[in-house]
C-alpha cells in the first residue's frame, strides 16, 4: 500500500471519535528492491482507474515509473469498479522500456506466466 494510518491505537475507537484518518506514506518497497537487485528481473505493478480515457498517457506514466524505480517490466491494469479484486481474472498491459503489449482478459495465472516468459 502507498499509505498507512499514522496513529494506530490498541483499543476500540468509539463512533463519535471517528472524525478522520491521518495517513503517512509507506516506504517505497519497489525502489528499495530495485536498488539492491543484482541479476534479478523485477516486475512492477501499476493499478490505475479509467485507463481508457487516456491510454497512451497512462502507459507512458507507467513506463516512467518503471524506469524511475529501476524495474525491468511493469504490468499495468485497470482497477476501475474493483473488477479484478477477489477475482481470478485480470487484463492490462505488459510494458517494457520500448514496448507495451495488451493482455486481454485472462486468468491471473496466465498473466503471471506471460510476465515470466517476457522476463526470460
Amino acid at each position: 500500500a502507498d499509505a498507512r494510518v499514522s496513529n494506530q491505537v490498541d483499543e476500540k475507537i468509539k463512533k463519535n471519535n471517528l472524525t478522520a484518518l491521518n495517513l503517512v506514506e509507506n516506504p517505497d518497497l519497489l525502489l528499495t528492491i530495485c536498488k539492491k537487485k543484482a541479476s534479478q528481473i523485477v516486475v512492477a505493478f501499476a493499478a490505475e482507474t479509467h485507463i481508457s480515457i487516456n491510454l497512451d498517457k497512462v502507459i507512458e506514466e507507467a513506463r516512467l515509473k518503471m524506469l524511475r524505480k529501476g524495474a525491468d517490466f511493469i504490468y499495468l491494469n485497470d482497477v476501475s469498479n474493483g473488477e479484478i479484486f477477489g477475482s481470478d481474472y485480470t487484463c492490462g498491459w505488459i510494458i517494457s522500456a520500448h514496448d507495451a503489449v495488451e493482455v486481454p482478459k485472462s486468468t491471473k495465472k496466465k498473466v503471471a506466466n506471460l510476465l515470466i516468459n517476457n522476463a526470460l
